[in-house]
């Protein structure tokens, strides 16, 4: 697995910049496929499938992505 140093604050920000402005200024119609290549990409580089399932995993958490029927059904306050 390959080192990765720690992003400083200003890192974070610049980041944000330019990951606002791919998107911003991907036409709407091609934004699907053009964030599925930077995925792609950016997981060619991280070069291990069980960092990817991480970042993954950590993912659906932040955006409230449902994983599964039992998460599903908890958010919709019935039970299983």
């Amino acid at each position: 697995m390959r080192q990765t140093a720690a992003f400083a604050p200003q890192d974070w920000d610049r980041l944000y910049e330019i990951l606002s402005a791919f998107y911003d200024e991907t036409p709407e119609a091609d934004r699907e496929q053009a964030l599925a290549r930077l995925v792609l990409t950016l997981a060619h580089e991280l070069g291990s499938v069980a960092t990817v399932e991480q970042a993954i995993a950590v993912a659906r958490q932040g955006a409230g992505v449902v994983s599964d029927r039992a998460d599903l059904v908890a958010r919709r306050g019935r039970s299983a």
